[in-house]
């Protein structure tokens, strides 16, 4: 009988060292992990809108997909603004910063994250899938063949995850359309 409590008290000894050092090396490396996010996003931002000279971040609390919003400035103009948002696609959310110029068309889009199949959903992340934003006025509309002026070609196999991705931009290019006008001004808050 005594046997069984020595070898369970030698486990739980175990247990709770180790537990410990996974909390120590994740209070090192949190840090370390989210400078290096910051870092990806302020070049995805660089990226979507190369010709500013001072980027103003905003929280934005009002939205339940949109967090973050980065108005930007050349001078004192007003050059566009990129935002993060969090559409639903096949396998969840999609972590993505779209780019919007002052006349609401689309400058850009770049993943940051999500969970989708690979060879299917996660082919949001090809270059070949962009680069069909830029340039599009909203509301952008999934088209499986043959897309128009404000259309984009879905992902063969991934209908789903195009139209997260579509219905992010548009949602993007609302929350800008109902701000822009103040951020002309220079009131980015």
């Amino acid at each position: 009988m005594r046997e069984p409590l020595k070898l369970g008290a030698i486990l739980l000894v175990i247990t709770t060292i180790c537990a410990g050092l996974l909390g120590f090396i994740n209070n090192l490396t949190a840090p370390v992990i989210k400078l290096g996010r910051q870092e990806t996003q302020n070049q995805a931002v660089k990226k979507l809108l190369p010709d500013v000279e001072t980027v103003k971040e905003i929280e934005v609390t009002d939205q339940d997909k949109i967090t973050t919003a980065f108005i930007t400035y050349k001078g004192s103009d007003y050059t566009g603004s990129v935002i993060k948002v969090y559409p639903e696609g096949y396998g969840g959310s999609i972590e993505l910063l779209v780019g919007i110029l002052p006349e609401g068309k689309v400058a850009g889009i770049q993943v940051l994250s999500h969970q989708e199949t690979p060879g299917l959903g996660a082919n949001m992340d090809k270059e070949d899938f962009k680069e069909q934003f830029p340039g599009k006025q909203t509301p952008i509309v999934v088209n499986k063949m043959n897309p128009s002026e404000n259309e984009i070609m879905a992902i063969t196999g991934a209908t789903i995850t195009s139209k997260g991705v579509a219905d992010g931009v548009n949602l993007a290019a609302e929350y800008v359309q109902s701000h822009q006008e103040e951020w002309q001004k220079g009131d980015a808050q």
